[in-house]
């Protein structure tokens, strides 16, 4: 049976996973009043939502049950909240979190170190991996 479930993630910034996602190619939503819409029209409250439809318009062929949520915590933690069904299908083979996880780092580096006063070049090595280069003004 299809339920919302919450797993906790190795993400600390929401603004930076909001940035991560659009990079990504996904729509973002991000505010106070959102809701992750799911299965049999179950809806949990969330700071930030990928709605299903634009995980489908990037990967065709990717069937899911439920929007993808975000909610922080009081202990400035942040909590997915996915359908089950969706996070061990779809999601795992089109490694939704893993990319996730990974372009957040990158957004959360740069931006502390633009706030220290470093310059930031960005590159994509052969590997695909993203590379950074800092440079103090």
């Amino acid at each position: 049976m299809s339920e919302y479930v919450e797993a906790t993630v190795e993400i600390q910034n929401l603004e930076s996973l909001r940035d991560a996602l659009v990079e990504m190619g996904y729509e973002v939503e991000m505010g106070e009043n959102i809701y992750a819409d799911g299965y049999s029209r179950k809806r949990r409250k969330v700071d930030l939502v990928v709605r299903k439809r634009s995980i489908r318009a990037k990967h065709k062929g990717a069937h899911l049950y439920g929007d993808i949520g975000y909610k922080k915590n009081e202990d400035g933690s942040i909590t997915m909240v996915v359908d089950d069904m969706d996070r061990s299908g779809s999601l795992k083979r089109i490694k939704f979190e893993e990319n996730a996880t990974y372009y957040t780092g990158v957004h959360n580096a740069m931006k502390q170190a633009k706030k220290r006063g470093y310059r930031v070049r960005r590159a994509v090595n052969e590997e695909g991996e993203v590379v950074l280069r800092f440079k103090k003004f």
